[in-house]
């Protein structure tokens, strides 16, 4: 079910299945004043500013000729939990279904008002850039057009500013160009799952849970909405992640922090702004920022002999292959190197690996504060075939801490 309004009228109209006509759809950022469907159904609160944004891109869409649009501040149904969830669920291939996205840039004017340079300068500042939302509202579109601020004027396509647009966001100038693809197998897959994640990594959302729910579309992913777990909800995503690609990038977090130096783990949780209380034992990210520094940094490999598998049970992450002893002086007890399906691109010879700590069953992911990488070490893998001996067949658990418990 999708809820359009007219351009004519904007009466509102709501169609299911193959019955949906041609529509655009608005990506913009959240301003003081929009109005809410209520709002729209019921002529209410004409002074606000979200009408006038309404009736203008209603305009701009009808001189178009276009006869029907979508805007997330009036077409869901807020006050209905189960229409709110089908909306973020099915909003990727909303934007994916339209026919033009337009994005609204209410911060950046027309390019003949300025010089290119300044225009530019303004255009890659725009707070646009800056929402979790606006990122799958970026790469969704088969077609997207910028509009600057008067809407007088279409300022550029994703594909005419695809450099610009780069520069600014950090993902490649070819899906920007080509348009957004992402396969079911994520090994033959061009991104891997922590390069996507880092495009997301600066931006923000107004509440925390959205982080996760607005990445969603992203990796094919639909999943319940539970407003009030906080933080839990990016784990809840990886998790589903986990489960449906063969892609271990998704534990290679935590190198954007590797050149600083923090005194203890209570040190390094403020500046991640996670819980003081979170345990760090986990395979998994506590936080969207983990993953800032994994644009480009990543490629995949095939799997090292037998398959690992990784499962969510009751004890944690659990983990099924070979490992291996890990030997090293800065690490004591026991401790095992865990080989991922993926390496840094400047390094096409090595493949990381996650250091657990643990004799037995239990194990967790090691975590050394003065280096501040999360057990990941880089392994050349023509030495690492050489040690084949030394692998053998274990089952991990590792348990994983829910840091929106401690919010």
């Amino acid at each position: 079910m999708i809820r359009l309004i007219k351009t004519s009228d904007l009466s509102q109209h709501v169609f299911e299945g193959r019955s949906v006509p041609g529509y655009v759809i608005l990506s913009h950022r959240w301003e003081e004043g929009e109005i809410s469907l209520g709002e729209l159904q019921g002529n209410l609160n004409l002074h606000k500013q979200g009408w006038l944004k309404l009736q203008r891109f209603c305009q701009f869409a009808e001189t178009r000729g276009h006869r029907f649009v979508w805007i997330d501040t009036c077409c869901i149904d807020k006050t209905s939990s189960a229409e709110l969830q089908e909306a973020i669920n099915s909003m990727f291939r909303w934007y994916r279904r339209a026919e033009c996205c337009y994005v609204y840039l209410c911060d950046v004017p027309a390019r003949d008002d300025l010089d290119l340079p300044e225009w530019t300068k303004i255009f890659k500042a725009s707070k646009w850039f800056t929402r979790g939302w606006t990122l799958q509202e970026l790469l969704a579109p088969h077609r997207l057009t910028f509009v600057c601020s008067d809407w007088k004027e279409e300022i550029g396509s994703r594909q005419s500013l695809s450099h610009e647009v780069s520069e600014v966001t950090r993902i490649p100038e070819k899906p920007l160009v080509q348009g957004w693809s992402l396969k079911d197998d994520f090994g033959g897959a061009e991104f891997t799952v922590a390069q996507i994640m880092s495009w997301a990594s600066k931006r923000s959302t107004t509440r925390v849970e959205d982080t996760a729910y607005s990445m969603m579309g992203l990796f094919h992913i639909n999943m319940p909405l539970l407003y009030g777990e906080g933080s839990n909800a990016f784990i809840r995503l990886q998790l589903e992640i986990m489960s449906k690609y063969d892609d271990n990038s998704l534990f290679a977090w935590g190198i954007p922090l590797r050149d600083r130096h923090f005194e203890s783990n209570s040190a390094l949780n403020r500046a991640l702004d996670i819980p003081e209380a979170y345990w760090w034992g986990g395979l998994l990210a506590p936080a969207i920022h983990c993953f800032e520094d994994c644009a480009g940094h990543f490629h995949h490999l095939e799997r090292y002999e037998d398959a690992r598998l990784f499962s969510m049970t009751s004890k944690g992450i659990q983990v099924e292959g070979l490992l291996r002893r890990y030997e090293k002086a800065r690490y004591g007890g026991s401790h095992w190197l865990l080989p991922l399906n993926c390496g840094r691109e400047a390094h096409l010879k090595h493949r990381l690996g996650i250091v657990l700590a643990g004799d037995g069953q239990l194990a967790m992911r090691v975590v050394n504060v003065q280096s501040v990488e999360p057990g990941l070490v880089e392994c050349h893998w023509d030495a690492e075939r050489e040690l084949k001996a030394e692998y053998e067949y274990r089952r991990v658990f590792v348990p994983q801490a829910w840091p929106g418990d401690f919010d």
